[in-house]
């Protein structure tokens, strides 16, 4: 058998194969769900999370004259509110929040919205959705600032601390 037989059997064999990877992927895909934002989980994408971990040093992050929420000892029926200040020199900034103590899980519920209602769907960011981490959360604050709200989410005994990272 010459060489040039053996590379035209070989190459043969890679086209047989991608045309029965690409059907078989095409037939996984068609019976999965699609995705939007409405139930997009990104624990099903690690590939994002080593992306914002890379990336996310880089970002401009946001910065408020306040950087610790108490809320051990506030009322769910009055939430903290926040008036986030408007930045022209980015376009977006990073808030990143870490719930301490890690005890706490789950005790607030924060949320953002943009004044002006021209970010659509980054107007309103809530946490927790289903599937969040419930010791850390992070927002895309527009650069129309707007407003953070803190809300206790917990029984009052016990501690609940929201500190900007």
């Amino acid at each position: 058998m010459t060489g040039t037989k053996i590379v035209v059997i070989v190459l043969v064999l890679i086209v047989v194969l991608f045309i029965v990877l690409a059907v078989w992927g095409s037939s996984t895909n068609a019976s999965a769900p699609k995705t939007n934002e409405d139930n997009f989980n990104p624990g099903q994408y690690p590939m994002l999370g080593a992306f914002n971990g890379v990336l996310a040093p880089f970002a401009p992050k946001l910065d408020l004259a306040k950087k610790t929420f108490d809320l051990t000892s506030t009322n769910p029926a009055t939430p903290i509110r926040v008036a986030v200040p408007k930045d022209d020199s980015h376009k977006f900034r990073n808030a990143k929040f870490h719930l301490t103590p890690a005890s706490a899980r789950g005790c607030a519920r924060i949320e953002y919205k943009a004044p002006d209602g021209d970010g659509d769907k980054l107007n309103d960011q809530k946490w927790p959705r289903s599937g969040d981490n419930l010791t850390q959360v992070s927002f895309t604050i527009l650069q129309s600032g707007g407003t953070l709200t803190f809300t206790r989410d917990a029984s009052p005994p016990q501690p609940c601390v929201v500190e900007l990272q």
